[in-house]
C-alpha cells in the first residue's frame, strides 16, 4: 500500500513502490553533502546601540571574509537588555523596531543568513525574546519566540507563547533550527526530533551557568547527532564560552570575545525531496535515520489488526489510503463500534507538522502512535503491557525487527519509530495547483481555479491561515483559531473545548489549522465533522463562522457571490495530488478469525 504518488508513478507490488519512492526520496549522506561554514559571534553588548551595531558589523564581516554563510549574534546584540525602562517608551518601541531593520541590512549587505536575539513587542502584551533568521536577501525567514522568561524580570516582558513550537527549516536540504539559550534544554531535543542537523543558539548565559551549560551542549551534541553553534554575550570581566559543539564530539569554544568558525557537515543522512510544492527534505530523528525495510515494517505494522483488542481495528481502519488517509465519516470508528472523539485527519503530509492531533497534544510521529493504540475508543491494545508481547510471539515480526532494525527484543520505540518511517512516506504534492503556481503550466488550472485561488489569497482571506509560500505550500500556519465551529449557541458552551482540554480555559475551542491537501477526498470537515462538503465550508467561512467566545477577528463575514463560492471550490479541488495505490501487505491471520 504505497501513498498515491506522482507523476510517472509505477503500478504494482510494494516493493516496486519502495524502488520509486527512492527514486523520489532521495537518502543523502553526509559524503554527497558538501560542508556550511558556520561562525558563532562573541561580545559584551553595551547601551550603546551605535556602538554595537558597528561591532556587530565588523565581527559578522570577518566572519564572512572566512567563508562563513551562516552567522549567529549573541542575545539582544544590538540592545544590550531587555527591561521595562529601556522598552515602554515611543523611543524603546523605536529602537527595538530599528533593531530588526538593521539586521535584515546587515545580512542583505553581507549576503548571509544572520541569526540573533531581538525584542519583539506582542500588542498590549509587552514584550518577549524572539530569536529571528535572516535570510541572505534581509528576510526574516524562521522565528523562534523565547519561552523561558526569569521570575525577576519585570516590567512589559512576557513568556512567548508555548505553542509557537521550535520547528527546523529547510534551507537546500540542510535543516537548521533556531533557539534562545534560554530554552536549549527542551529546544534541542525538540529540534533533533524534527530533523535538525544544526542548531544555531543567540545566548546570554551569565557567569553561573556556564559550566553547567556547556556541559550539556556537549551531551546533546554527540546524544542527538545535531551540531550547536552558540554566540554568547560574552563578559569582559568574566568570560562565559561560546562556541561550536560538533556531533562527532569535536569542541570548538572561546572564552574571548571575537569570531569563532567551523566548516559543519551533515552526520546523518537526509530523505531529500523532489515534489512539486513540498519543502526540500522530510524532516525525521537527526538521531535515527529510516530506510526502505523500516517503512516496509511499519507499513505492515500499520495494517495490522491484531494490533487492537478484537483483532478488527488497524491504523488503517481510520486512516484509509483511498480516502487519503482518513475515513469518511463525522468520526473515527474503533473496537466495538466505539467512536472516537474528533473527526480523523488525513496523514498526507503529516510528517512536516510539528504537532500532532487536533489539539496539538502528540509532539513527533513516534510519540502519536501510542495514543490511538492505546484509546478505549480506538485500538484498545496498550502500548507497554500488550504490543511488545504480542509481536514477540510471532517469529515472522521477531525475524523483521532483528533483520531491519537490529533489535533482539523488540520494544515500543521501535516499533512507533517504523510506524512513524512508513507515516513519513504519505505524502501529496504535484497537484495540478503545484503545476500552476510553483510548474509555470497556465494550464494546470482551470479559469474556474485560477479565480479561486486570487480569492483565496485575496478577498476570502483563506491564505491567511492556511499559507502558500514562496516554494512550497503546506497550507498551514501552524497556529490555533477558534472558528467557531462546534460551539452550541443555544446551550453557549462549546461542545468540545479543543486546546482548553490540555491546557486552561482561555484555550477553549482553539483547534490546529488543518492542511488543505487532498482537502475533495477528505469529507466530512472541521474538527467534529459538522461539514459534509466542500460548499459547505465555504459557506461556514462567508458568514464568519459560528459567532463564540474568543473567536478569532479574522472571522468576519466575506460577501461571496456564487460564482465565488464554486470559483474558491474549484480551486479546493485543485489540491488532491497524483497517486497510485497498491495491494495492503500480507498479515497474519488475525485474532477474529481466530476466535
Amino acid at each position: 500500500m504505497s501513498t498515491r504518488m506522482f507523476n510517472n508513478a509505477p503500478h504494482g507490488n510494494w516493493v516496486r513502490f519502495v524502488v520509486s519512492f527512492c527514486a523520489v526520496l532521495k537518502i543523502v549522506t553526509a559524503a554527497s553533502t558538501p560542508n556550511e561554514i558556520f561562525s558563532a559571534i562573541q561580545f559584551a553588548p553595551s547601551h550603546d546601540r551605535q556602538a554595537n551595531q558597528d561591532r556587530l558589523s565588523r565581527l559578522a564581516g570577518q566572519a564572512r571574509a572566512r567563508g562563513a554563510r551562516f552567522v549567529v549574534a549573541p542575545e539582544l546584540a544590538l540592545s544590550g537588555s531587555l527591561t521595562a525602562d529601556s522598552l515602554s517608551t515611543p523611543a524603546g518601541e523605536q529602537a527595538a523596531q530599528a533593531d530588526y531593520l538593521y539586521c535584515k541590512k546587515l545580512a542583505r549587505d553581507l549576503k548571509l543568513w544572520l541569526v540573533t536575539g531581538l525584542p519583539k513587542k506582542d500588542g498590549d502584551k509587552g514584550y518577549h525574546l524572539q530569536v529571528a533568521l535572516f535570510s541572505p536577501a534581509g528576510e526574516v525567514v524562521h522565528i523562534s519566540n523565547k519561552v523561558m522568561v526569569s521570575q525577576d524580570e519585570a516590567g512589559p516582558l512576557t513568556r512567548g507563547d508555548f505553542r509557537d513550537v521550535q520547528d527546523t527549516i529547510d534551507l537546500d536540504g540542510l535543516r537548521i533550527g533556531i533557539l534562545s539559550g534560554g530554552d536549549i534544554r527542551t529546544g534541542v531535543p525538540r529540534l533533533a526530533d524534527r530533523g535538525a542537523d544544526t542548531i544555531l543558539v543567540a545566548a546570554g548565559w551569565p557567569d553561573a551557568e556556564a559550566e553547567e551549560v556547556g556541559a550539556l551542549c556537549r551531551e546533546f551534541a554527540t546524544k542527538f547527532a545535531v551540531n550547536l553553534v552558540l554566540a554568547n554575550r560574552i563578559s569582559d570581566n568574566k568570560p562565559v564560552p561560546g562556541g561550536i559543539y560538533f556531533a562527532s564530539g569535536k569542541v570548538d569554544l572561546s572564552d574571548k570575545p571575537g569570531v569563532i568558525t567551523a566548516s559543519l557537515k551533515r552526520n546523518q543522512t537526509v530523505t531529500r525531496l523532489n515534489v512539486l510544492g513540498l519543502p526540500n527534505s522530510v524532516p525525521g530523528p537527526s538521531y535515527r535515520g529510516s530506510t526502505p525495510e523500516m517503512v516496509e515494517l511499519g507499513r505492515k505494522l500499520f495494517f495490522d489488526a491484531n494490533l487492537s483488542s478484537t483483532g478488527e481495528v488497524s491504523c488503517s481502519s481510520c486512516h484509509v489510503p483511498e480516502k487519503s488517509f482518513t475515513n469518511g465519516k463525522l468520526r473515527g470508528v474503533g473496537v466495538f463500534g466505539r467512536e472516537t472523539k474528533r473527526n480523523v485527519p488525513s496523514l498526507l503530509n503529516v510528517s512536516f507538522r510539528p504537532l500532532l492531533q487536533w489539539d496539538g497534544y502528540a509532539s513527533t510521529l513516534e510519540n502519536f502512535a501510542k495514543y490511538p493504540i492505546s484509546s478505549v475508543n480506538e485500538m484498545n491494545f496498550h502500548y507497554v503491557d500488550k504490543v511488545s508481547a504480542y509481536l514477540s510471539q510471532q517469529p515472522e515480526y521477531v525475524g523483521l525487527f532483528k533483520s531491519v532494525m537490529g533489535v533482539d527484543k523488540i520494544e515500543f520505540d521501535d516499533v512507533s519509530f517504523a510506524l512513524a518511517s512508513y507515516q513519513r512516506t504519505l505524502l501529496s504534492g504535484n497537484s495540478p495547483f503545484d503545476r500552476y503556481y510553483y510548474g509555470h503550466e497556465q494550464a494546470a488550472l482551470s479559469k474556474d481555479a485560477v479565480r479561486g485561488l486570487a480569492l483565496f489569497q485575496g478577498k476570502a482571506g483563506c491564505a491567511n491561515c492556511h499559507s502558500i509560500g514562496k516554494h512550497n505550500a503546506l497550507f498551514l500556519d501552524f497556529k490555533y483559531h477558534v472558528t467557531g465551529a462546534g460551539y452550541n449557541t443555544r446551550s453557549g458552551t462549546f461542545d468540545d473545548i479543543g486546546l482548553g482540554s490540555i491546557s486552561t480555559g482561555e484555550q477553549t475551542g482553539l483547534f490546529q489549522t488543518p492542511s488543505l491537501r487532498n482537502v475533495a477526498e477528505t469529507a466530512p470537515y472541521m474538527h467534529d465533522g459538522s461539514l459534509a462538503t466542500l460548499e459547505g465550508v465555504v459557506e461556514f467561512y462567508d458568514r464568519g463562522g459560528t459567532k463564540s467566545p474568543r473567536l478569532d477577528p479574522a472571522m468576519q463575514p466575506l460577501a461571496l457571490t456564487t460564482r465565488d463560492k464554486a470559483d474558491l471550490v474549484a480551486f479546493l479541488k485543485s489540491l488532491t495530488g497524483e497517486q497510485t495505490y497498491t495491494k495492503p501487505p500480507r498479515i497474519l491471520s488475525s485474532k477474529a478469525s481466530q476466535r
